[in-house]
């Protein structure tokens, strides 16, 4: 647990300095390897009502994950939604970045073999060893 104390809010200032405390102390953190990397971040701050208090920030929760998703509807155009299966019960593709960039510079012949053979070569069965 690292504990950083702050003197009374006279001196820090604006609320707006507690804000940037909390980020400068957390960007510190981020920085650090994952393995020496402590879960928790605990500021002791005063105030004019109560001298002492304490904020504890828990960094290493794990940040939900969204994936771009899309189905096709009636006319052919695809719909993008995050999640995983429509409210229609249809199942949803994945609409990486990656697989549909326009700087890659091979998506002409991988279009061009796919309509020749009707399957891409990352498609096809493991060949045994």
């Amino acid at each position: 647990m690292r504990t950083c104390t702050l003197g009374p809010p006279e001196r820090l200032g604006a609320p707006i300095a507690i804000v940037d405390i909390v980020r400068v102390l957390s960007g510190s953190l981020k920085g650090i390897q994952p393995y020496f990397r402590r879960p928790y971040l605990k500021l002791k701050l005063a105030t004019k009502r109560r001298r002492n208090f304490s904020v504890t920030l828990d960094h290493d929760k794990p940040r939900p994950k969204m994936h771009l998703m899309y189905t096709l509807d009636e006319e052919g155009k695809r719909v993008y939604t995050l999640k995983k299966v429509t409210p229609g019960g249809k199942i949803t593709r994945s609409a990486h970045p990656a697989r549909f960039s326009p700087d890659d510079k091979f998506a002409r012949h991988r279009v061009t073999i796919k309509k020749r053979f009707g399957i891409l070569p990352t498609q096809l069965p493991a060949k045994p060893m």
